[in-house]
């Protein structure tokens, strides 16, 4: 177990990418029968004639764990929405001048949509300054580093306390939403993390759950600028707010922060 966990540590380099040569090395080393290439929290595409060759050289099987980025290359995706199964019918000359194959495609397959809204959410984000893990995105999520900020967030590398956010773009581009709405749901969150800064400014204590007192309590004096945040966040998102609430109100329990419940 712990030499596994090892050689998984050196694969990762500084820059949070994959460490090609290391991983020739390992691969050397270990000589594994199986060679796994996929993961569930990775913005980067990978080199898969790369990792193909590396597996050939050390007589490995390679497989594909393709489970996050599915939807960018075929049908079934755990990130579309719906039945998994359908069947769809139309003309192939356009009706009411509309191109209907067109159409469907970009609705079904929106694969190319994904990922352009995901690179304005991370080229927004990167313009605020925050830092993303591996410095961007090629596929549908964004991994947004807040670990910078420690000083200013009670954060910790405990999983209950995490130090970023992850976002994907696949559910709410089946929404209709455009780079247009990625770009306000970057500014969204920009000014979620900013009321965060400024009620620790002011809160007392070094304890999260002190701050979360603070915070949620009647005196606390940011309520109307969560309250506005709010209130366009509704009028951008008024199907997906649960999603957006979790992401931009990073300030505790969202739902005692006058936010709706959801069933």
């Amino acid at each position: 177990m712990s030499a596994s966990a090892s050689a998984k540590d050196k694969i990762k380099t500084s820059s949070s990418l994959v460490n090609y040569d290391m991983l020739v090395k390992t691969a050397t080393l270990f000589r594994p029968k199986l060679i796994i290439d996929g993961a569930s929290a990775y913005p980067r595409d990978f080199d898969y004639p790369r990792k193909r060759k590396i597996a050939d050289t050390v007589g490995a099987f390679l497989m594909a764990d393709m489970a996050h980025i599915s939807e960018l290359v075929g049908f079934l995706s755990e990130a579309q929405l719906g039945g998994e199964g359908g069947m769809i019918f139309f003309k192939k000359d356009p009706v009411l001048d509309i191109d209907l194959e067109s159409s469907f495609n970009n609705a079904v397959f929106s694969g190319l949509q994904v990922v352009s809204n995901c690179r304005a959410l991370a080229g927004l984000l990167i313009a605020l300054a925050y830092e993303l893990v591996s410095g961007g995105s090629d596929n549908h999520l964004v991994l947004v580093d807040l670990r910078p900020l420690v000083s200013c967030f009670y954060l910790s590398s405990c999983a209950l306390v995490p130090g970023g956010i992850r976002i994907g773009s696949p559910t709410t581009t089946t929404r209709s939403y455009t780079e247009k709405e990625f770009v306000s749901v970057a500014e969204f969150i920009h000014e979620g993390v900013h009321i965060n800064l400024e009620a620790k400014k002011v809160a007392s204590g070094s304890k999260l759950q002190e701050f979360m007192k603070f915070v949620t309590s009647t005196s606390f004096l940011l309520t109307h600028k969560v309250s506005d945040l709010q209130k366009r966040v509704e009028a951008l998102t008024p199907n997906s707010l649960y999603q957006v609430y979790e992401l931009i109100i990073p300030l505790g329990n969202w739902q005692s922060l006058g936010a709706p419940e959801f069933n």
